[in-house]
């Protein structure tokens, strides 16, 4: 059932971008820092298949899909084989970019796409 996002909604998805970025970004220096972040970044999955869902579903901005699956996949590919590299790569070019484009979209800023 497809419902009207209320500002309410809004203003709960823009928390949850903002405690995404935050998690990623710890994540982000500790890999940079050679800290273990595996364990970390393995327990945020769910809160990031949720704000994908969000993203998707409940926020009425048009984004890259395919570009969102490749950072998934990415993602995923980096996990299985502990590639800090890719796992680097992707978390600060792929997934951060799209929380902050998300972001500004929300906040209604315009953005050259």
């Amino acid at each position: 059932p497809t419902r009207r996002s209320s500002d309410l909604n809004m203003h709960e998805l823009l928390e949850k971008l903002c405690c995404n970025k935050e998690k990623v970004e710890t994540i982000i220096q500790k890999i940079e820092s050679g800290e273990i972040y595996i364990d970390e970044l393995k327990q945020y999955l769910p809160m990031m298949n949720e704000i994908v869902t969000c993203i998707l579903y409940e926020a009425k901005i048009s984004i890259n899909e395919e570009f969102l699956v490749q950072v998934l996949h990415d993602l995923i590919d980096g996990i299985e084989r502990q590639d800090d590299v890719i796992l680097l790569d992707t978390l600060q070019y792929g997934w951060l970019e799209i929380l902050n484009y998300v972001n500004d979209k929300l906040q209604g800023e315009n953005i050259d796409e």
